[in-house]
C-alpha cells in the first residue's frame, strides 16, 4: 500500500506543483484533490490505521503569523510519508493554544539537536484534529460529497424526499439514479402538474414533449358493476350510478404524451420493446404514480418514414411503408401503449 501510495505521489503533476508553491493552495483545497487522486484509501477522517492516509498534517513551530493556510508540501520518501504542512489551526505559535514556551522548546530541540520528537508528537493531534476539520466541512458541501459517488451522503438526502433514500431503493429502475436525483424538485412536490412530467421528459431525452390530459377511453366494466334487471337493489338514475351496456367512456383517469417529431432512429429508440419506451415508463410512473393510465404518441420527422424496399430493413407501418414514394404527403403518427405494447396509427 505505501509503496503504491509513493508511485501515485511520483505520476501526479499537481502534486509536485504543490511541493513548489504550496501557498497557491488552501488547505480544503489540497485535502480535497488529494481525496479525489487516491480513491482507493478511506475518505480523511475515516481511516482506521495510519497507513491507509496518503499524507501526515502537521505544523512547524513557529513564531511567525502564516500568510496561507498551506506552507509547505514533501513529497514521500522510502521511510518517510508525505507531509503537508499547514499554518492555521495549529497548537503552535502566537496563534495557537499551548504557551509560547513550548513552541521555543520544540522549534530549539529542532535547529540545535536535530530532536523532531515533541514536534512530531503534537503532529499526531494536528492531523487527526485538522482530518476531522476537513471531514466536518466536506459533509456540508455536496460537490465535494459527490467526487465519491458510492458514498454520497446528499444523494440520501435528496433521495429519501421523493423514495430514493435507502439503498434498496436505488439502482434497481430502467432510469439512472443520477437523472432521478437531478429533477428530485420535479419529484419530491406534493402536487404533480403536467408542466413537471414535460420539463423532467424533456430535459432527459431532449425531445419536444407535450402532456394532452384527460384522453377520453373506453373503460370494461366488471360484471359486478352492470346493471341487471332483478340484480341491482340501488338503482338511481341513468348515467348517474346506472350504466347501460358493458362499457363507460371516461376522461379523467389517462393522459397521453406526445413526442416529436423524431428522427429514424430516435423513433425506433421508442417502439414497443426498445430500450428508450423502458426508461420513458419508468421516469412517468415516478412521476405520475401507478394510478393512471397513459399512452404514448410519437411523431415521426418528413424522413423517418421511408418506403418499404426489398434487401432494406423497416418495420411495416412503423418505419417503413408500402407505395409511400407515391403517397409522400401521406404521414401518421403511432400511438404505443406501454402496458400491452400495442400501437396504433393515426393520420395527421
Amino acid at each position: 500500500m505505501a509503496d503504491e501510495t509513493r508511485s501515485a505521489f511520483e505520476r501526479v503533476g499537481w502534486l509536485r506543483a504543490l511541493a513548489a508553491q504550496p501557498f497557491e493552495f488552501d488547505f480544503h483545497q489540497a485535502l480535497r484533490r488529494v481525496e479525489t487522486t487516491f480513491r482507493h484509501l478511506p475518505r480523511w477522517g475515516e481511516a482506521a490505521k495510519p497507513r491507509d492516509e496518503p499524507l501526515r498534517i502537521g505544523q512547524d513551530p513557529s513564531f511567525d503569523f502564516s500568510p496561507a493556510a498551506v506552507r509547505g508540501f514533501t513529497l514521500p520518501t522510502e521511510d518517510r510519508a508525505a507531509r503537508l504542512t499547514i499554518g492555521f489551526l495549529g497548537l503552535f505559535g502566537p496563534q495557537g493554544p499551548l504557551p509560547l514556551h513550548f513552541t521555543e522548546y520544540a522549534r530549539d530541540r529542532i535547529r540545535q539537536a536535530g530532536d523532531h520528537t515533541f514536534a512530531a508528537f503534537v503532529d499526531l493531534f494536528h492531523h487527526r484534529m485538522l482530518a476531522m476539520f476537513h471531514r466536518a466541512w466536506s459533509h456540508s458541501r455536496a460537490a465535494v460529497s459527490h467526487d465519491r459517488p458510492e458514498a454520497d451522503r446528499f444523494r440520501t438526502y435528496v433521495g429519501a424526499a421523493f423514495g430514493l433514500g435507502l439503498p434498496a431503493q436505488q439502482g434497481v429502475g430502467a432510469v439512472p439514479d443520477r437523472a432521478l436525483l437531478y429533477f428530485g424538485g420535479l419529484f419530491s412536490m406534493a402536487s404533480r402538474p403536467p408542466d413537471g412530467l414535460r420539463a423532467a421528459l424533456s430535459g432527459y431525452f431532449g425531445h419536444p414533449i407535450e402532456v394532452k390530459e384527460f384522453v377520453g377511453e373506453w373503460l370494461v366494466l366488471h360484471a359486478d358493476d352492470r346493471f341487471r334487471l332483478g340484480h341491482s337493489p340501488q338503482v338511481s338514475s341513468l348515467g348517474r350510478s346506472t350504466v347501460l351496456g358493458q362499457r363507460v367512456f371516461s376522461r379523467s383517469h389517462k393522459f397521453r404524451i406526445v413526442m416529436g417529431p423524431l428522427g429514424e432512429a430516435d423513433f425506433v429508440r421508442f417502439l414497443p420493446g426498445a430500450p428508450g419506451l423502458a426508461s420513458l415508463s419508468a421516469l412517468v410512473t415516478a412521476y405520475a404514480g401507478p394510478q393512471l393510465a397513459w399512452d404514448l404518441e410519437l411523431i415521426p420527422a418528413a424522413d423517418a418514414v421511408t418506403q418499404l424496399e426489398l434487401g432494406r430493413g423497416g418495420r411495416l407501418g412503423l418505419t417503413a411503408m408500402l407505395g409511400a414514394g407515391r403517397k409522400r404527403g401521406l404521414q401518421a403518427n403511432v400511438i404505443v401503449d406501454p402496458l400491452t405494447n400495442s400501437t396504433e396509427r393515426t393520420l395527421r
